[in-house]
């Protein structure tokens, strides 16, 4: 390879970071960067999955960046329910109808629907989401090797750039006597051979429940998963103090309704804290400076989604996965 693509000098588009939508996560991380893992963790209940359809939406639904979703834990028309709800959920109220994202406005708008039907018709955000580069994929018992060949197939296919593997338990407890930090570095090489951005998902250790305090994670939280901090560019935790009945954080700013996303470890730049809204009724994600995100508390159609009780029964038959 010429030294000036190897310095970057002239990178070419397949290798530039992939924005994540959130404005101060990209200030900070720089987005997601090609031939590298990213894992996002917590403990039950934080939104670890929600965390990921809300990047899911931002980068592959209103990017438009060919972006796969490997699920383990649910199945695809779950995932895709959850995506739908996250799209459209967020702005129906009683008193106060509040747009979303003029990014957002604008998606709908280029395939022929106007807010108005946003908010009344589903319709509209299965449209969108038929016309997304998504692919959403779901088995149980899978190996890493088997999933490291629908990557392969997914990347020659359909040129996907991002790769979330929800969740990682799910592969290395299902498969006995495997090496689990071999098993990441497989998985690493493949991120790296493929120039693809590999997300993962993975639980906190239990130590984090008999943690006195705020019960805020940490980073050797991630000991139980061989060594995936290690080969992992980019680390992120999951925080709701509102989860644990704590009214406020450490700085002693309102808890409710928000969720403080962790930079513990950030390969290409610096970690830090990202403090964001966390939508209960929808179960999404969305910018703290988000001037536009107002909660009266009264949705005119609610859009409960309980990631305990969907299954694939409620779920409509005409989307695209």
């Amino acid at each position: 390879m010429k030294l000036n693509r190897i310095m970057g000098l002239t990178p070419s588009k397949e290798s530039e970071p992939i924005a994540t939508g959130f404005k101060q996560l990209d200030s900070i991380t720089g987005g997601l960067h090609t031939g590298e893992i990213s894992t996002i963790a917590g403990r039950p209940g934080m939104g670890v999955t929600a965390f990921c359809i809300s990047l899911l939406r931002n980068i592959g639904v209103l990017q438009k960046v060919p972006t796969a979703y490997l699920s383990l834990a649910h199945t695809e028309s779950v995932i895709a329910k959850r995506l739908k709800t996250d799209l459209t959920g967020r702005w129906g109220y009683d008193e106060e109808i509040v747009s979303p994202p003029r990014e957002v406005i604008n998606v709908f708008e280029e395939i022929g629907f106007h807010l108005r039907d946003v908010r009344d018709n589903d319709q509209a955000a299965i449209e969108l989401m038929k016309a997304a580069p998504v692919w959403i994929e779901h088995d149980l018992g899978v190996t890493m090797n088997e999933i490291i060949s629908r990557m392969e197939r997914l990347h020659q296919e359909n040129h996907v750039r991002l790769f979330f593997i929800d969740s990682l338990q799910e592969i290395l407890l299902g498969s006995k006597f495997v090496d689990q930090s071999q098993e990441i570095l497989k998985l690493r090489h493949a991120a790296s051979r493929l120039n693809v951005s590999v997300v993962l998902t993975t639980s906190l250790n239990r130590s984090v429940e008999t943690r006195g305090g705020s019960k805020r994670p940490m980073l050797s939280d991630l000991k139980d998963w061989g060594h995936l901090e290690t080969y992992s560019s980019l680390v992120i935790l999951i925080y709701r103090p509102e989860y644990y009945k704590i009214e406020i954080f450490e700085d002693c700013s309102p808890a409710t309704g928000m969720a403080d996303i962790m930079i513990e470890k950030n390969c290409n730049g610096h970690c830090g804290n990202d403090r964001m809204h966390f939508d209960k009724c929808c179960i999404s994600f969305w910018d703290d400076n988000d001037e536009k995100f107002v909660d009266t508390g009264s949705y005119v159609k609610p859009m409960l989604v309980d990631e305990n009780e969907l299954s694939s029964s409620e779920v409509e038959s005409d989307f695209p996965f």
